[in-house]
C-alpha cells in the first residue's frame, strides 16, 4: 500500500499475477510515490506529520532542520521546517526567547477544544521576533483550522510599499463551518504597512476573517488579550465577518477583545464586523487616524470630508454587529474631524457602550451611523444588501474630555438611548455636544 497526498492506492496485491518486469516497475513507482510528501493547503509540501501531544523547538542559531526537534538541544532551525509540517492536537511549537527569524510562519494542522496547538516561546529573554519583511501576505497565517493558542511573540510585516491584504497575523476560515478556541495572548504586533483605503484590501496587524459560499462559516470562540498592537495600517485588530447581508447573516460568536494596548494605528484601532454578543473591554487605544487628509467640511453635516482612506477612522468601531458590549476602554488622540473615538455603524442592533473614557480626539466621543432597514422583496430568492438599520444603540455612563463633540448621530437611526454621560469641554475646545444629521440630506 502506498499513498498519494494522503490517499491509499492498492497495487492489485494477491489478485493478479504479473511478470517480473511489471512487478519491478510497480515497486519502483511505489517507492517514488511514498517518498513524495502531501501538498498542503498553502501550496507547500508537507514533509512531516506530527503524532500529536509533542513539543517542538526552534533555535535559529544552534538548531538543525535535520534534527527531530523535540528537545532544546536538538531543535529545528528554520520557519520553513515548521511550514512543511502538519501538527496535531496537543502539539506545541516553541521558539527560542531572544531569537530573530525572517520570513513567514504558516503552520498546518488543527487542534481540538481542550487540546489546542500552541505557539509560544521557551527559555529566558525577550519574546522571539518574526519579521515578515513584506515578502508574504501575512507573517503568521492560519487557514481553515481550529483551536490554536499563540503567545509571547513579536511580529512585524513591513514591505517597501503598502500593499492590500497585508497582515501581521491572519486567521482565515472559508467554507469550513464553525471554528473556535483561538487565543492570542501577550503578543506584540507592529509595523504592518497594509493598504489604508477601506474596502480595498485594507491591512491589519491582527485579522480574523470568515467567508463561505458553500458552507455557512463563522468563528465561535476568539480571545485576544494582553496584546500590544502598533504602527500599522489600516487597522489594529480586525474581526472581518462574512456576509453582512441580513438575508444570509451568520454572526461570529464569543469574540472577546480584552486588555490590549493599541497605538498609532493609521485607521481603526479595533474594528468588528459581523459579530453577535461580542465583548470589547479594558483596552487602551492611543493615537490613530493618521491617514487623515481632510479637504473641507460638509455644510449639511458639519463633518469634514476627506479621501477614501480617512473614512470614519475610530478608536473602536462596530459595523453589522448585534448585542455587543463595549466597556471600560480608554480612547485618546484619534485624528481627523471625520473620525470618532467610538463608532457604531449601520446594520447594527442593540449594542451597548458604557463606562468608557474618551479624550483629546478630533472627532466626537461617539458617532452613530444609520441606514434605512430593508427587507427582501417577495419571491426574491437571492436578495442583496438586506440591512437591519441601526436600532437600539445604548450609550451610557461614559466620560468625554476635550473631544471634538460628544454625540454625532447620522440617521436614520431608531431608538438610540443616550443617558448619564459626562462631557468636559476645556476653554480651548470648540465643539458641538450633539449633532444630528441625515444621510439622505
Amino acid at each position: 500500500m502506498c499513498r498519494i497526498a494522503g490517499k491509499p492506492w492498492g497495487f492489485m496485491a494477491g489478485r493478479v499475477s504479473v511478470r517480473g518486469a511489471m512487478v519491478a516497475m510497480l515497486c519502483s513507482l511505489a517507492v517514488c510515490l511514498i517518498a513524495s510528501p502531501a501538498r498542503a493547503q498553502f501550496g507547500e509540501l508537507v514533509a512531516f506529520e506530527s503524532p500529536g501531544n509533542t513539543t517542538y523547538y526552534l533555535d535559529p542559531d544552534n538548531g538543525d532542520d535535520e534534527n527531530r526537534g523535540t528537545r532544546p538541544e536538538s531543535a529545528w532551525r528554520t520557519l520553513a521546517r515548521v511550514n512543511t509540517s502538519r501538527f496535531a492536537p496537543g502539539d506545541k511549537i516553541l521558539l527560542k526567547a531572544g531569537a530573530t527569524f525572517h520570513g513567514k510562519l504558516w503552520p498546518k494542522g488543527t487542534g481540538i477544544p481542550g487540546r489546542p496547538i500552541t505557539i509560544d516561546s521557551y527559555g529566558d529573554g525577550p519574546p522571539p521576533a518574526i519579521h515578515g519583511d513584506g515578502e508574504a501576505s501575512a507573517t503568521l497565517l492560519l487557514e481553515n483550522t481550529n483551536a490554536w493558542h499563540i503567545r509571547n511573540l513579536e511580529l512585524t510585516n513591513t514591505g517597501q510599499q503598502p500593499e492590500a491584504f497585508r497582515y501581521g497575523i491572519s486567521i482565515l476560515i472559508e467554507d469550513t463551518g464553525d471554528a473556535g478556541d483561538f487565543v492570542l495572548r501577550n503578543l506584540h504586533v507592529h509595523g504592518v504597512n497594509g493598504t489604508e483605503e477601506p474596502g480595498l484590501g485594507e491591512g491589519a496587524a491582527i485579522s480574523f476573517s470568515n467567508r463561505g459560499t458553500n458552507v455557512p462559516t463563522r468563528f465561535d470562540g476568539v480571545l485576544i488579550e494582553n496584546c500590544t498592537v502598533g504602527e500599522s495600517g489600516r487597522n489594529g485588530i480586525l474581526i472581518d465577518g462574512g456576509s453582512t447581508d441580513r438575508a444570509r447573516w451568520l454572526a461570529n460568536l464569543n469574540v472577546v477583545i480584552r486588555e490590549n494596548t493599541i497605538q498609532n494605528i493609521r485607521g481603526d484601532g479595533i474594528k468588528l464586523t459581523g459579530c453577535d454578543y461580542a465583548m470589547v473591554e479594558y483596552n487602551t487605544v492611543a493615537g490613530g487616524g493618521e491617514a487623515a487628509d481632510e479637504t473641507g467640511s460638509d455644510p449639511k453635516t458639519g463633518v469634514t470630508a476627506g479621501t477614501r482612506k480617512t473614512a470614519d477612522a475610530a478608536g473602536i468601531a462596530l459595523q453589522h454587529c448585534d448585542n455587543t458590549l463595549v466597556q471600560f476602554n480608554e480612547v485618546g488622540g484619534i485624528k481627523g474631524a471625520d473620525s470618532a473615538a467610538i463608532r457604531c455603524g449601520e446594520n447594527s442592533r442593540a449594542n451597548t457602550f458604557q463606562f468608557n473614557f474618551t479624550h483629546d480626539n478630533d472627532g466626537p466621543m461617539v458617532r452613530i451611523i444609520g441606514d434605512a432597514p430593508t427587507v427582501p422583496a417577495p419571491g426574491n430568492q437571492n436578495p442583496g444588501g438586506i440591512s437591519a438599520g441601526n436600532t437600539q444603540t445604548t450609550v451610557r455612563y461614559n466620560i468625554s474630555q476635550c473631544d471634538g463633540g460628544a454625540f454625532h448621530l447620522l440617521g436614520p437611526i431608531n431608538e438610540a438611548r443616550l443617558y448619564n454621560n459626562t462631557v468636559y469641554a476645556g476653554p480651548e475646545t470648540r465643539t458641538v455636544a450633539v449633532r444630528l444629521a441625515d444621510r439622505g440630506g
